[in-house]
């Protein structure tokens, strides 16, 4: 066990370090950090626990079963504890209506930990009982539930490379934006599930972040602060001490041959100013690095308060006037029409929406504003791949063509003509399954001539192998 005890003007910190054997390994060795501190009129308690082997260059696996200390949930329980304005250990639930406000959180910079996102599979259930995962990684994660309405809207909003939806489990790192490579997000999708089991998945996730976490911590602030200021207070004792010694070397030089005295005082006085010069330096060394680690964090909180003015400038530039959904499909088709900038609706695009018993208009209208956008997109030359990609990526609903027999067969549902030419609808966007109230589809065709979307029908489902009504 090894004390340290750092005081300084109205603040000071206690350390205690204390090293034990594993009782069931002798070969590893737990090491138990505490530390105290007092400072702005505060005190706070933290604990960090090691495990290390004193072998140097062993390299094995401990036989422990990492687990949240009880004191964790105590604590929860005791007090109000918030991380990014999130109670420590709750979950919640994201629907179609705060999908914007949970994509504000996934994309906020300032965000501290990870979200463990829960998405509803085809039983209405998630693969992980959420209350019970929330408990697991209380402190390390924090954890959503999406239902399938919002998996949807928010796999148009950030595309379904770096979306969440069909039961799949998946971890968005702080720092998360719509450029990331999918593959840092961690994705646990079919196959990984039934690897891991419910049981198994806890465990990863619960060894994956607890690991990580141990990572964040560096030794308190205020520990360096306290060192430098007791580095101070030693120089000077150290510079009062040599000014004791340099007069009793005075009073002594009248026993001393006096040539050799002056040069054993010139010797003297240069160690004693080249040491004093090194442990000035030393002192400024450590004093300018905590200054640069100062203006560091300063920096990074200053680039993020500007990020999000320019934000907030740039929204208050636009005046936003919530609008009423759609009551129909044929309305929001016609709004659609109204704000394209590179999609064209043919006249059998508003008939089929005349027709449409499709109960959700609103989900219509956001579908057609991301065509549009994509199409915005491949006409400004950013879609290197064309449009089937992008479509891929940002709806979770495109699918690339039709059926044989569709195009075939039924070969006159899909045809249209669009400035005298006979083209054929093929990409669409499908929505629902059952009950013709819940179908939506939006056939569209490509036209790579003048590099726009052109929309042939928004309604019911039309003729192919399944459907031959």
């Amino acid at each position: 066990m090894r004390w340290e005890t750092l005081l300084g003007q109205d603040r000071g910190l206690i350390s205690l370090t204390l090293d034990q054997l594993d009782q069931y390994d002798a070969a590893w060795r737990w090491r138990t950090y505490v530390d105290l501190g007092v400072e702005e009129g505060c005190t706070w308690l933290r604990t960090r626990v090691q495990l290390y082997s004193p072998i140097e260059g062993r390299l094995t696996s401990p036989k422990v079963q990492a687990g949240r200390p009880g004191i964790v949930r105590a604590l929860a329980d005791a007090l109000d504890i918030r991380i990014d304005n999130w109670g420590l250990g709750e979950w919640r639930p994201v629907s179609r209506r705060n999908v914007s406000a949970y994509l504000d959180f996934l994309l906020t910079p300032e965000r501290q930990l990870p979200v463990v996102a829960l998405s509803l599979a085809s039983s209405g259930e998630p693969f992980l009982d959420p209350a019970h995962i929330a408990d697991r990684l209380l402190g390390l994660a924090h954890v959503v539930v999406i239902d399938s309405d919002a998996a949807f809207a928010i796999t148009d909003r950030i595309g379904k490379t770096l979306s969440c939806f069909n039961g799949a489990v998946r971890i968005y790192w702080p720092g998360f934006t719509v450029e990331d490579d999918p593959y840092f997000h961690r994705l646990y999708v079919g196959g990984s599930l039934t690897h891991y089991g419910r049981d198994g998945l806890a465990t990863e996730l619960f060894g994956t972040l607890g690991r990580l976490a141990g990572l964040s911590l560096d030794q308190p602030a205020l520990r360096r602060s306290l060192k430098i200021e007791r580095r101070a207070q030693q120089l000077r004792a150290h510079e009062a001490e040599r000014a004791q010694v340099s007069a009793r070397l005075n009073e002594a030089a009248s026993n001393v041959d006096g040539e050799i005295f002056d040069q054993f005082v010139e010797e003297y006085e240069q160690v004693r100013t080249h040491a004093d010069e090194l442990e000035m330096a030393a002192l400024e060394a450590e004093i300018e690095i905590e200054t640069l680690r100062k203006e560091r964090d300063d920096a990074r909180r200053q680039t993020v308060g500007i990020a999000r003015a320019i934000n907030a400038e740039a929204k208050a530039a636009v005046v936003d006037v919530p609008e009423e959904p759609p009551a129909s499909v044929l309305e929001a088709v016609r709004r659609a029409e109204a704000r394209a900038k590179n999609t064209i609706y043919l006249s059998e695009a508003f008939a089929s929406a005349e027709e449409s018993q499709y109960e959700d208009p609103e989900r219509v209208a956001d579908d057609l504003r991301l065509i549009d956008e994509i199409a915005q997109d491949w006409a400004a030359g950013e879609l290197s791949a064309g449009p089937h990609t992008a479509f891929k990526q940002r709806c979770s609903g495109y699918r690339d063509g039709i059926g044989q027999k569709a195009s075939t067969q039924y070969a006159a549902d899909y045809t249209r003509t669009l400035d005298g030419e006979i083209i054929t609808l093929g990409p669409h966007v499908r929505r629902g399954i059952g009950a013709v109230a819940a179908i939506m589809r939006i056939y569209m065709y490509f036209d790579t001539t003048n590099t726009r979307v052109v929309i042939g029908h928004v309604g019911r489902k039309l003729r192919d192998d399944s459907n031959r009504n």
